[in-house]
């Protein structure tokens, strides 16, 4: 929830005040940790690079009937190509799948980097991860993006710091959620 103005305008807290109102119960477990990479949220024993405490072995032994991943710009920032994104959002997807756990995660989002490459590098990120995972996409990216100033983030989306969302990102990730999420949820 990183430049949102409180917990409860980040995608995570409209996420569960929404489930408190179609829900009897529910429980958001949040292993988001700042900084994080695809690299940290593979299966235990894939990497020496897994955080075991936050990987989706970890994920999915909470139980979840629900799986959102959210690792919008580090890859870039880290400089791990698209393919290697792509192909570690295959394992992840893939231990999520082995379980019959369903899965969704969100396309790359705009970042104010000095260097245009990076900035492209996250749309060509975004249009990896829609052509691969399809369904299980939350697709953010072009809404966020103003294509007239460099691939930039949009300033009416943006915190301050050219990376973060503010209260107006976070409510457009939960709105672009939500109707995915909905076919999850159980009354």
């Amino acid at each position: 929830g990183t430049g949102a103005s409180s917990l409860a305008f980040s995608w995570v807290g409209l996420l569960d005040a929404w489930l408190g109102t179609v829900t009897s119960s529910h429980e958001i477990i949040n292993l988001a940790l700042g900084g994080t990479t695809t690299k940290a949220f593979r299966p235990d024993g894939s990497s020496s690079s897994v955080d075991v405490n936050r990987d989706i072995t970890r994920a999915l032994e909470l139980n979840p009937d629900l799986i959102i991943v959210n690792l919008p710009t580090n890859n870039v920032a880290e400089g791990i190509s698209v393919s290697t994104t792509v192909a570690h959002y295959r394992q992840i997807k893939g231990a999520a799948d082995a379980a019959a756990v369903p899965l969704l995660l969100t396309t790359a989002q705009p970042r104010n980097f000095d260097d245009l490459t990076l900035r492209a590098k996250l749309q060509d990120e975004a249009v990896a991860i829609r052509a691969r995972f399809g369904a299980a996409v939350i697709d953010i990216y072009d809404e966020l993006t103003d294509f007239g100033n460099n691939l930039a983030l949009k300033s009416a989306y943006d915190s301050g710091d050219g990376v973060h969302l503010n209260d107006e990102g976070h409510a457009y990730v939960f709105e672009t959620m939500r109707p995915m999420v909905a076919e999850h949820v159980t009354p």
